[in-house]
C-alpha cells in the first residue's frame, strides 16, 4: 500500500542547484565586477586628464578666471584618481576571484583542456 501525503497546492520543490552551477553564477558576478572595475578606471583617468587640462589652461586665463580653473582642475583630479584607484581595487578583485573561481570549476570534474610546453593536454578529471 502506498501512501502519499502533502498540502493542497504546495509547490512543488525546485531540485537544489549544483556546486558547479552556483560557481559559475558567482563567476559571472566576477566578470561584471571586473568589468566595473576596468570601467570606473578608464573613468577615472579621463577625469584626470581633464583636470590636468584646466590646469594647464588656468596660466593663459584672466586672474579671477584662471583661479577658477585652478581650483576645479585640483578637484578634478583628485576625484580622477580617487575612482582609479576604486575601479582597479574592483578590477584585481574581480580579476582574482574569477581565477580562483576558475580553478575551483576545473577542480569539479568532466574534460578539460590544459597546455603544456610543447603540446596541449587534454584529460578527465574525476574528484574523489
Amino acid at each position: 500500500m502506498l501512501l502519499a501525503c502533502g498540502r493542497a497546492g504546495a509547490e512543488p520543490t525546485q531540485p537544489a542547484p549544483s556546486e558547479s552551477d552556483a560557481l559559475r553564477v558567482r563567476a559571472r558576478q566576477a566578470k561584471v565586477e571586473r568589468g566595473m572595475g576596468i570601467a570606473l578606471s578608464a573613468l577615472g583617468l579621463s577625469t584626470a586628464a581633464l583636470g590636468g587640462l584646466l590646469l594647464g589652461v588656468s596660466g593663459r586665463a584672466p586672474y579671477d578666471q584662471g583661479q577658477r580653473y585652478q581650483l576645479a582642475g585640483a578637484f578634478t583630479v583628485v576625484g580622477g584618481i580617487a575612482l582609479s584607484v576604486t575601479g582597479a581595487g574592483l578590477a584585481i578583485d574581480g580579476q582574482n576571484r574569477l581565477s580562483d573561481l576558475g580553478w575551483r570549476l576545473r577542480l569539479l570534474g568532466g574534460l578539460y583542456l590544459a597546455p603544456a610546453p610543447s603540446a596541449v593536454v587534454a584529460g578527465l578529471a574525476i574528484p574523489f
